[in-house]
């Protein structure tokens, strides 16, 4: 059931390497079945099972599953755009590379069985992130930001919490399971950037790059609703054709929940 272990862990973890409410209208659902309680304490240990499982294979990823190595994680091409009131930036980065993600500490795992969703809490002290970029756009409404070169953020204190909620395609327990919807909220503590050439380079770049580290957390903050929907969809685009293979009840049987 190695794959049961993956789509557990992809729902829980990999929201974190992609956090207010995700609160698009989501498509109203057939009423699924539900199975009867068990005891909250055995499936929440059994989903952390899984986690720490999958902390050993993140090297090495599952292939035949499409699941890549997340340790590190890496990431050929990413687009992303920022249009806030702050700032309206479009970047590209290349080359991506992401460390740490296997570092993360379980805080929280709590399971609400008759919903069919899981409450979860995970830490990471420190997680690293390198690559290529190319950046352009407005700061403060007339400050113009450029640049183009390698880049690298160090990312320390970063919390990821939220609730996830799994259902299956045709509402019955033996079609293929999805995650339905995810809530999430992540944090900073600091963050420390360096991007090569940006603004040109030279003291103004040094500049720049210090305001990023000074104001992420912060703005971290007060974006969470913009960035926990893009963090949102990511992660269903990556966890649903996982899910596909394995019908709802599977996932339940494996999590030990009796029939």
């Amino acid at each position: 059931m190695r794959g049961v272990y993956t789509a557990i862990f992809v729902v829980l973890a990999v929201a974190a390497s992609n956090a207010a409410v995700f609160s698009r209208p989501q498509a109203v659902r057939p009423r699924i079945w539900l199975p009867p309680p068990a005891p909250k304490n055995d499936i929440d240990n059994a989903i952390i099972s899984a986690l720490e499982a999958l902390r050993q294979l993140m090297p090495k990823g599952i292939p035949e599953l499409g699941v890549p190595v997340m340790e590190p994680l890496t990431v050929p091409h990413y687009d992303l755009n920022v249009d806030t009131e702050l700032a309206k930036i479009t970047a590209s980065l290349d080359d991506l590379v992401i460390k740490n993600l296997s570092t993360f500490k379980i805080v929280k795992i709590a399971n609400d069985l008759e919903n069919l969703k899981a409450d979860f809490d995970l830490s990471f002290e420190r997680i690293t992130l390198s690559g290529q970029y190319n950046m352009s756009g407005l700061a403060m409404g007339s400050l113009e930001i450029f640049g183009n070169g390698a880049f690298s953020l160090v990312v320390d204190g970063f919390d990821v919490g939220g609730t996830v909620y799994l259902s299956s395609q045709s509402g019955s327990k033996d079609s293929p399971a999805e995650l339905d919807k995810l809530l999430v909220h992540f944090s900073v503590k600091g963050m420390a950037s360096n991007f090569e050439n940006l603004m040109g380079g030279g003291d103004l770049g040094e500049l720049v790059n210090s305001l990023i580290s000074e104001s992420a957390p912060e703005f971290i903050k007060g974006h969470q609703a913009e960035l926990s929907t893009l963090i949102a969809d990511t992660v269903k685009g990556m966890v649903n054709p996982i899910l596909s293979h394995y019908t709802l009840k599977d996932i339940l049987d494996f999590l030990g929940v009796p029939n």
